[in-house]
């Protein structure tokens, strides 16, 4: 067994617990930050996840949150389907789906009397999915009380509410309480009681055997001490246990660095992808999706993607945490409880995840998993769908794991998160509409040997730099780097030593183009091509709606491009275009073909030319 660093838990009292946690952050001794302690099965591309919601207590929360046809009675048959669904049955739909790691509803916010039944089922379905090789997750509510039924057994609990500034205690947000009244409160998670009480729920999880925690409702930086004693508490109780589990919060935008603390990460902040030109009005289309999606311009592009977010998940997890995203927001604006996305739009949002290096988390909670329950043909072949591709890649995990990105742009983000954070994501999503390169680098980890990958760098408007990082910075410009800084002109001068009088200013070989504000995603894409198209060292020819990814894998000299298709109808002739005189072997891979083809190179104008026969939905060559 490894030796690690001590952590001590101190037991006052049978109820009074001293945890190790720092509210500044400092991870000096989180032993559990490692990438060797990452089990092989959660590395990146080996991973399928998916969320797996149900159980009694989870029909219950439905019902008093006022979710969609949760209703007394159950008039549309979701409540029966969700309180009997883990049962050997849905084990074997995991599997058709391809999927390899679950979460299942451990606590969502009820007494432990009342969740007890609960942990009683799963403790058998948690061993009939280990029987079939798929690693299991306990979801647990860091914050809610269903208050009624937790005073019931619990009176002290009364005690445990937050309150607002009139004293009266915080609903839970994201419910209607139109039907029941106000049905759950959120809990003062620094109250001396809470820990103690959140302990036996992360205990009775560890003696069924869950390989990670997915903790909800407390995402955010405001919570941030909470959320390093929580996490501090895991991994504390499960050292007597003698494994690691995987630890994830479901972090929003403008938090999600908060993750560095641990050593998994999630977030349902994304949302359905593909390329939508028919919408009658555009601006109410994406209005839609997310109120966070129009703090900056409207995209000019009818493709939706969720590419800004997928590499900022990415930089977060610095390459070993296992990353994941739910596409929790509809096209068409209707409840992911009601609405069920197509089986190719499931393929689609799986592929997208995967070449950007996390894994999709399927929602299937509401009329999805009623219909499967009933045996329906069309959610069942949603998990043919997702398991066509999960299952492929699984087969071709050797292409996704240890991934080199050849993108030769940075984009500088803000460890510390907030509002830059959530804005700047949103016009990353925006910028990579237009099939920009680019990596997302945190201003708290630029160096000269970073800097020295890339030709441009991106130096976002309330984007800061500490002192050692502006020297590299500087270096990094005279050896010819070429910068993009928005913002306050006075705090850029002073960055950079320079005057920035013109729009563009010279520092030895390198230049700085300066602008008050960021410039829209069109003309910085627009920009970006006019100064790396050139000199290149490859290009893709293919329609506007098929983006692509290129990396490449070190220890097998592999460059791996991949191709996805928003449109999803067959796009044939896409050309690869190589800025180099000796053809290399190439071959196409993809789920929706049977097996690799060869492709055969021509030499045109002095470079090697590849021509893609087809891609359906989602392919990637190998070179």
């Amino acid at each position: 067994m490894k030796k690690y660093s001590v952590i001590l838990l101190l037991f006052l009292s049978s109820s009074v617990l001293l945890l190790l946690a720092c509210s500044d952050g400092n991870t000096q001794d989180r032993w559990w930050l490692s990438p060797e302690l990452v089990p092989a099965w959660a590395e990146t591309g080996k991973f399928h996840t998916a969320r797996w919601d149900g159980g009694p207590i989870e029909a219950e929360k439905g019902r008093l949150s006022g979710w969609p046809h949760w209703q007394e009675g159950d008039p549309k048959q979701v409540l029966k389907a969700v309180s009997s669904f883990y049962g050997k049955e849905t084990v074997k739909w995991a599997k058709q789906a391809g999927l390899n790691w679950l979460w299942v509803t451990w606590s969502v916010g009820f007494s432990h009397k009342t969740e007890q039944k609960q942990w009683d089922i799963l403790q058998s379905y948690i061993r009939e999915c280990h029987k079939h090789g798929i690693k299991v997750t306990a979801y647990m509510s860091g914050a809610n009380i269903f208050h009624e039924d937790v005073a019931k057994h619990v009176p002290e609990s009364t005690e445990w509410y937050a309150l607002d500034k009139e004293g009266n205690p915080i609903p839970y947000g994201a419910a209607k309480y139109n039907r029941y009244g106000i049905t759950r409160y959120m809990a003062d998670t620094q109250h001396p009681d809470w820990l103690p009480y959140q302990r036996v729920r992360i205990r009775k999880a560890l003696e069924a055997g869950v390989d990670g925690f997915w903790i909800d409702n407390i995402g955010s930086r405001k919570h941030k001490k909470s959320i390093y004693e929580l996490i501090d508490l895991i991994f504390a109780e499960s050292k007597s246990f003698g494994n690691v589990p995987l630890v994830c919060f479901n972090m929003h935008r403008g938090a999600l660095t908060l993750a560095r603390y641990t050593n998994c990460l999630s977030t349902e902040d994304g949302y359905e992808p593909g390329y939508y030109p028919n919408s009658k009005n555009h601006n109410e289309f994406i209005a839609q999706f997310d109120a966070m999606e129009n703090r900056l311009e409207l995209p000019e592009s009818d493709l939706v993607c969720n590419i800004g977010i997928l590499k900022y998940q990415y930089a977060v997890s610095q390459g070993w945490r296992p990353s994941s995203v739910e596409y929790g927001k509809r096209h068409n604006g209707i409840s992911r409880m009601v609405d069920v996305m197509a089986p190719e739009k499931w393929q689609l949002s799986l592929a997208e995840c995967q070449m950007f290096h996390n894994s999709l988390e399927p929602y299937f909670e509401g009329i999805f998993m009623r219909d499967l329950v009933a045996g329906d043909d069309y959610a069942h072949s949603c998990l043919d769908a997702m398991g066509t591709y999960n299952k492929f890649f699984t087969t071709y995990s050797h292409f996704y794991t240890n991934p080199r990105s050849l993108a030769p742009v940075a984009v500088i983000a803000p460890f510390e998160g907030g509002t830059t954070e959530r804005d700047l994501i949103t016009w990353l999503n925006q910028l990579s509409r237009f099939d920009i390169q680019y990596d997302v680098i945190f201003n708290t980890e630029l160096s000269a040997a970073v800097l020295e990958k890339y030709r441009v760098a991106i130096l976002p408007a309330n984007v800061y730099l500490s002192s050692s990082v502006k020297a590299a910075a500087r270096e990094w410009l005279k050896e010819g780097g070429k910068l993009y800084a928005f913002g306050d002109r006075r705090a850029r001068e002073e960055t950079f030593q320079c005057r920035l009088d013109s729009p563009t200013t010279g520092i030895k070989k390198g230049i700085i183009r300066y602008y008050e504000d960021n410039l829209s995603a069109v003309k910085m894409a627009d920009t970006l091509k006019s100064i790396l198209q050139p000199s290149a060292l490859y290009q893709i020819e293919a329609p506007p709606y098929v983006l692509h990814n290129a990396v490449s894998q070190q220890d097998s000299g592999r460059t791996i491009i991949h191709l996805l298709n928003y449109n999803q109808k067959p796009v044939a002739d896409i050309r690869i275009v190589v800025n180099q005189a000796t053809p290399q072997n190439a071959r196409i891979y993809s789920p929706d073909f049977k097996a690799p083809q060869l492709l055969t190179a021509e030499i045109i104008n002095k470079k090697i030319v590849y021509r893609i026969p087809l891609v359906k939905t989602y392919s990637f060559v190998v070179l």
